[in-house]
């Protein structure tokens, strides 16, 4: 997920380029892009970058308590997050799902709680 992010930086960069004059514009009779379009590019770059780090963090932390059986209406939104990525963290998420609504893992996370 992390790598992922990173293809957002492509947005930032172009979004960069657009508004400090690394196009040449109005080359062909093309006209330049309105005012402000390059910081709408490099803002949408940077809300991604943000989201997946975010997405990513979440995950690690999920994983991290899943052995502990903590948190497990965490995990239940981070596996809800993680379905917006498509194909492997919806596979990942609908998994999540899967096990954490058996009533044996329910149990588990219900003993460990008990047990602090």
């Amino acid at each position: 997920m992390f790598l992922v992010s990173f293809l957002f930086g492509f947005y930032i960069w172009f979004g960069v380029m657009i508004e400090h004059g690394g196009f040449e514009a109005g080359k062909n009779g093309s006209n330049p892009p309105p005012q402000g379009f390059g910081y709408l590019f490099a803002a949408v770059g940077i809300i991604g970058v943000l989201f997946h780090w975010a997405q990513a963090v979440c995950a690690c932390v999920s994983a991290r308590n899943m052995p502990r059986r903590r948190g497990r209406t965490f995990s239940f939104v981070t596996a809800g997050l993680l379905c917006l990525q498509m194909p492997l963290g919806t596979v990942l998420g609908v998994f999540t799902f899967i096990v954490l609504s058996r009533e044996t893992v329910r149990a588990g996370y219900e003993r460990a709680a008990a047990g602090r």
